[in-house]
């Protein structure tokens, strides 16, 4: 075989069951699994794949309900953070403010990458500023994805990289990692 990637999703297929008005730590058990296998192979280390910050199983009604909860999704090594709001067209609610709201809430925290990090942590940064363009579901999925996938893409490189001084020989082709025994 030309590559070898493993991938797996272990985001929830959705937020239904995470308590409102909250901040969660879910586990990235996609990451962890993959590591243990990858540290315990003797062979090729297979490269990794997820879902990011979604369920892996997408379904025809997915993004059509319009009282979706404002959310934001956050990667960090061992977990993700879940910043859960409500829905954003409850009576009495606090409609798409939230999103700032919960941004400033995420930039106090000690796993926050920080402005630098990528421009989805930039757009995270700056919004708890913004009173009047709170932004939209698609711009606070972008920039979890923005997040996620730069945190992963890094996270890969320091696993290799610390591999690499246990005598791994890197390949061209990261999927074709081997581990000289």
């Amino acid at each position: 075989w030309r590559s070898f990637t493993v991938i797996a999703g272990a985001f929830p297929k959705d937020l239904a069951d995470i308590k409102k008005h909250s901040q969660h730590k879910l586990p990235r058990n996609d990451w962890h699994i993959w590591e243990i296998f990858a540290k315990a192979t003797k062979d090729r280390v297979p490269s990794f794949g997820d879902y990011a910050i979604q369920h892996g199983a997408f379904e025809e009604h997915e993004g059509k309900h319009f009282n979706f909860s404002a959310s934001i999704r956050y990667t960090t090594s061992e977990y993700w953070v879940i910043m859960r709001g409500e829905g954003v067209q409850n009576e009495n609610g606090a409609g798409y403010s939230q999103w700032p709201a919960q941004a400033e809430l995420l930039r106090c925290r000690n796993d926050f990458s920080g402005p630098q990090f990528s421009a989805g942590d930039l757009y995270i940064h700056t919004m708890p500023q913004e009173l009047v363009k709170t932004g939209t579901p698609t711009d606070w999925l972008a920039a979890g994805f923005n997040h996620h996938l730069t945190f992963v893409v890094r996270q890969i490189d320091g696993f290799f990289a610390g591999l690499k001084s246990n005598a791994l020989s890197l390949e061209s082709n990261p999927s074709q990692h081997t581990l000289q025994v």
